[in-house]
């Protein structure tokens, strides 16, 4: 089933988490979802990355176990981290 026909996008992304932070990821993968390109900054959260997640604990969590699962929301991206894979998925209104 095409998940563009539902009004959901998904971007999806391999990492080493020895070499990026899962909140880079984060924001690499939203800048790409909203611009098909990897930006610097990503204006569209409304309020900082912070105001959803500790960052921190969420970095010592990826870092420390490459067995975790991780599934957030952060604003209207749904937000998943499995091993070195990070997906976030949006349902369009």
């Amino acid at each position: 089933m095409n998940n563009d026909l539902l009004g959901e996008r998904k971007k999806t992304g391999e990492y080493d988490w020895e070499e990026v932070e899962p909140t880079v990821a984060i924001f690499e993968l939203i800048a790409k979802f909203e611009h098909e390109e990897n930006t610097e900054t990503v204006p569209f959260l409304n309020l900082p990355l912070h105001t959803y997640v500790d960052t921190d604990a969420l970095t010592t969590l990826v870092q420390s176990n490459g067995l975790v699962s991780i599934s957030l929301n952060i604003s209207h991206y749904h937000v998943q981290i499995h091993g070195n894979t990070v997906e976030i998925t949006t349902v369009e209104d």
